[in-house]
């Protein structure tokens, strides 16, 4: 059985607030497009790519509210949003109480769904809101895991769904926690060294186009690209040439992660070495850009 949440209270304010961030983002790119290569550009793109991931945030945790619901059957309940799933056998379910008189303080980045949420509150103990409305507006579900909060439109009904079908018994044995996207269960999440690399690697191209992008209107229309044995020029072009160096950068970041990321719970061996060896291709294309424009 399904049951929908209150409405959430703050739902448009999230639209409002991405769909503005996203006329900027747009904005920027407009700008950008008439902007020569520069450090003024460069600076323009990491403002648009930072209000974009911002944006996005925001669509996520509104469409997150919009789409919550609640279902009940004899196993165990069931909380539901976007592409996620939190379980509650029904064994596990030791008290519903209704409300709580908890000082919540939701953190600022959970805006514009505040009541969406992880709380601590006494010794080590957690509370899990998956909830439109605040605490003693919420049914809370005492587990030996913890509470969790959830705000049925309905929430007499809810009751009653939950005791009819705890009397029956559950048919299947239910593995309680979260069920998030495959993604976001790869173990390279809880590796602070292939972190750490992956890291290093997006810094290192972030790097390499700044550091471009300040000398670059510096720079001659034309230059030497290339250099023989000897150390003579024996090609020249225009600048612009000199992009490939970061662009080399970027894709062996974007493929070598890609790879290390599917080859990862196989071989992180192999993975480090990949996202190792995009250090180095960087470092070398740093020396080669140096070089160029000395």
């Amino acid at each position: 059985m399904t049951f929908a949440p209150h409405p959430c209270p703050y739902v448009w304010r999230g639209f409002v607030a991405a769909a503005a961030l996203l006329m900027l983002v747009i904005a920027a790119i407009g700008a950008l497009t008439r902007l020569p290569f520069g450090g003024l550009a460069f600076l323009l793109a990491l403002f648009a790519l930072g209000w974009l991931a911002v944006a996005l945030y925001l669509l996520y945790r509104t469409l997150s509210c919009l789409t919550l619901r609640y279902w009940v059957d004899r196993d165990g309940v069931t909380i539901a949003w976007l592409f996620a799933r939190y379980v509650i056998p029904m064994e596990q379910i030791q008290r519903i109480i209704r409300g709580s008189r908890e000082e919540m303080r939701s953190p600022w980045w959970t805006w514009p769904t505040p009541y969406m949420t992880r709380w601590r509150y006494g010794a080590g103990e957690w509370w899990l809101s998956l909830a439109t409305r605040p605490p003693p507006d919420q049914l809370l579900l005492i587990t030996p895991y913890g509470t969790i909060g959830l705000s049925p439109r309905d929430p007499e009904g809810f009751i009653q769904a939950l005791q009819e079908r705890y009397r029956l018994g559950p048919a299947r044995r239910l593995v309680p926690g979260a069920r998030l996207p495959r993604i976001t269960r790869w173990p390279v999440w809880r590796d602070r060294l292939g972190l750490a690399l992956l890291f290093a690697g997006l810094l290192g191209v972030l790097i390499l186009f700044g550091w471009l992008s300040l000398v670059y209107p510096r720079l001659p229309e034309e230059l030497p690209l290339h250099f023989d044995a000897q150390g003579m020029p024996d090609r020249i072009g225009p600048r612009s040439g000199l992009l490939i160096l970061p662009i080399i950068g970027l894709l062996t970041w974007a493929v070598n992660g890609g790879i290390g990321g599917l080859v990862y719970a196989r071989q992180p061996i192999g993975a480090y070495l990949l996202w190792g060896g995009t250090l180095v291709i960087q470092v070398l294309a740093g020396i080669a850009l140096a070089n160029l424009i000395r």
